[in-house]
């Protein structure tokens, strides 16, 4: 038994020992054309030629440790483990792919996402081989962390690295770097390819060298190739300086080259960025949603899906997490009252077939027997062929809203009724005044004292007609001008013109429809004292005479009305009659009221009396 036992363990020594002798053949097969220090591995100016000549044995001498394990799988170089990527699937064949990924996008931003995508994985590796590279090598001067990149690059089959005279390295923003990749694998990828490219194409090669400076320098630097061999130019030339710099000193290279079409400049994880700020507005807008309490939604038209903003679940008082997409629509169905159902499926309707935009108000049922008002807006959505597949819109909780306003509709009809009372009663009042006027003047016996009774009634009855029509309209602001004056000319003529040998014409202007309470009051009163004065002393002697009283609307004046009160009588004797500052109560009265209208007043006394008052 022990002696079978000991075979075995043999066999199987015998079998390593084979795969052993197996790998060893392999790695000196591998290994033959592997020659370090053949020729130079990177050129610099001769000013800074001591460190690389430096950073060329140290980085040889790393590289000299290169292990090959199929049986285990690993590439082990200085106990750092390697892999070997096809150059191809990281350029070539990598930027086809996304850019049929991505080509719902177009190709232009289906390569640029393919570009930056490249860009940030080169840059970090850069970075990252940097840091180890210079913690294992103890490296501290930040020229001789940069001189063992481009040793590196060339060893780990990136390119080899010409770095122009112009070039400044040096630790802060005045950084610039001027170099060329002349065997660049990611150009090399499109020229096997036998593709020509219309851009340069050497992305992760700026990015890997930007970034190993960037550590090695301590700040951000960004690269941009501005020439490359597979365009169909001479050399894979790159530049590279800090991200406020590099803008400026692409132009004057566009400008000294003459190149036609302006290289897209990448920035380290500048998408990560523009995710970021992304959530930072998308935390903006959802706070801005649940302040306002407007959520939005998109419905999908072919699937009666909804994707709804989290602001939408709490109007709703749904579980996001425990509530599937597709049975939002039938939620919202279940709890928007039958009512409301017929006018909501007629305007998705409407938006579907006729692309109209719609509004809809509505309530919704909660779970807890709550109601909710909301106001809904939707907006249909083409596609491509033109056919409406969706509805993208916003749905807002306007229950306090509702709820104020009906409160607030409930005090003012209030108020209305409480108005109205007022009117009724100061209506009454002014009556009663009119009444006891009236009884008053039977007894009086004097003439003048007799007309000075007349006269206040008329005034009075002006004032009261007001409040009764105030009373009987739904309107407590204004009043219906042509009724208004109609009833008060009618009652000032049935008052004064007692053997009808006076005609009165009421002309107003058909745009006036309503006249609000503050000018009523002033041009009824007005219209009392010249009317009632134009019946007693402008036609003695006067078979028939002629009144005409118009409103009219201006349009081409500082003022928006005209009230005119205009006879064919006998006329006012200025010389008796001073119209500024008259001595009689009517024309100070209709001074008066002039100036509470703030209007301007105008007499002419040619072929009659024409009374112009102009107001706004």
């Amino acid at each position: 038994m022990a002696e079978k036992s000991l075979e075995n363990k043999i066999k199987k020594l015998e079998a390593e020992n084979a795969q052993l002798k197996k790998e060893l053949a392999l790695f000196k097969s591998n290994i033959k054309n592997f020659k370090l220090n053949e020729g130079r591995t990177v050129k610099v100016p001769e000013q800074i030629q001591p460190v690389f000549n430096k950073a060329e044995k140290v980085v040889g001498n790393y590289f000299g440790d290169l292990r090959f394990q199929p049986s285990k799988g690993t590439i082990e170089i200085n106990n750092e483990r390697y892999v070997l990527v096809r150059a191809s699937a990281l350029s070539h064949e990598f930027l086809n792919a996304i850019i049929d990924l991505y080509k719902d996008r177009g190709k232009e931003e289906a390569l640029s996402i393919g570009k930056n995508i490249l860009y940030d994985i080169g840059h970090v590796l850069g970075m990252e081989d940097a840091k180890t590279f210079h913690k294992k090598m103890k490296l501290k001067d930040p020229l001789e962390k940069l001189s063992a990149g481009p040793v590196h690059f060339a060893y780990s089959g990136w390119a080899f690295v010409d770095i122009l005279p112009e070039s400044k390295p040096m630790p802060n923003d005045n950084f610039y770097l001027k170099y060329k990749h002349p065997y660049s694998f990611e150009a090399d990828s499109w020229i096997k390819s036998r593709v020509k490219s219309k851009y340069p194409v050497c992305t992760m090669n700026a990015a890997y060298s930007s970034g190993w400076c960037q550590e090695s320098f301590g700040i951000p630097l960004t690269a941009v190739e501005i020439s490359c061999r597979a365009k169909g130019d001479k050399d894979c030339t790159f530049i590279m300086a800090h991200p406020n710099k590099i803008n400026e000193l692409l132009d004057k290279e566009i400008s000294k080259k003459k190149i036609k079409v302006k290289p897209e400049i990448p920035y380290f994880f500048e998408r990560k960025k523009i995710e970021e700020e992304l959530i930072k507005k998308e935390y903006i807008l959802n706070t801005a949603q649940k302040i306002a309490k407007i959520g939005s939604f998109d419905f999908n038209l072919e699937n009666n899906n909804l994707i709804w903003s989290d602001e939408l679940y709490n109007i709703f008082q749904i579980n996001k997490v425990k509530t599937k997409a597709n049975d939002l629509y039938k939620i919202y169905l279940e709890r928007m009252p039958k009512i409301y159902q017929a006018e909501y499926f007629k305007c998705v309707n409407e938006a579907v077939t006729k692309g109209k935009n719609y509004t809809f108000k509505h309530t919704i049922q909660l779970p807890d027997g709550k109601v909710k008002w909301l106001y809904c807006a939707g907006i249909p959505v083409k596609d491509d062929a033109g056919k409406i597949r969706q509805i993208i819109g916003i749905a807002q909780d306007i229950t306090d809203s509702v709820t104020q306003q009906d409160k607030l509709q409930g005090n003012l009809k209030e108020k209305e009724t409480l108005l109205k009372e007022i009117h009724h009663r100061v209506k009454n009042n002014l009556q009663i005044v009119s009444s006891l006027l009236s009884l008053q003047s039977e007894t009086i016996t004097d003439t003048d004292a007799k007309e000075k009774y007349r006269e206040s009634l008329g005034r009075v009855k002006s004032m009261a007609l007001i409040h009764e029509m105030l009373y009987q309209t739904k309107n407590l602001s204004n009043i219906r001008a042509a009724e208004y004056l109609n009833q008060l000319v009618n009652f000032i003529s049935e008052t004064y013109n007692y053997n009808r040998k006076v005609k009165v014409n009421l002309e107003i202007d058909q745009k006036i429809k309503r006249i609000d309470m503050n000018k009523s009051v002033p041009c009824g009163l007005i219209i009392n004292e010249l009317l009632s004065n134009t019946f007693k002393y402008a036609f003695d002697n006067i078979a028939k005479g002629v009144v005409t009283i118009s409103l009219k609307q201006l349009t081409k004046d500082n003022f928006d009305y005209q009230l005119t009160v205009k006879d064919n009588g006998v006329g006012i004797n200025l010389k008796t009659v001073n119209i500024q500052h008259p001595q009689t109560l009517g024309l100070q009265l209709v001074h008066s009221l002039v100036d509470q209208l703030d209007g301007k007043l105008n007499v002419i006394t040619k072929g009659g009396t024409e009374f112009q008052i102009k107001f706004s």
